[in-house]
């Protein structure tokens, strides 16, 4: 089975990512963008039920909408990304997609 992650955190150099300051706002970023989306996700349709009455419904199309775009996009942006490798980076490419798919990414 192939795996998504490296096995080592180490570049070519063998130096640690952590030691790149690049990284490190990188993945800083990642967890503060990553933290609002599941805030505003869990804690706007709190709002939209208290004070302006609205049903699970009305709270639920708007989730359900928001999840298309990706979920229609991404096979068509895959092909077109794909096109242009080599056989063995479709593969590590199709792994990688099929961990982020089931990770829920």
């Amino acid at each position: 089975m192939t795996s998504c992650a490296e096995p080592s955190a180490r570049s070519a150099s063998g130096d640690s990512l952590w030691r790149h300051r690049d990284f490190r706002r990188y993945l800083t970023g990642q967890a503060a963008s990553v933290a609002g989306s599941s805030i505003t996700q869990m804690a706007l349709p709190v709002p939209a039920v208290l004070h302006l009455g609205a049903t699970p419904a009305q709270v639920a199309w708007p989730a359900f909408l928001g999840q298309l775009p990706p979920a229609l996009l991404g096979d068509v942006g895959s092909f077109l990304i794909s096109a242009g490798c080599t056989a063995r980076e479709r593969r590590s490419g199709k792994a990688c997609g099929m961990c982020a798919a089931m990770s829920g990414s």
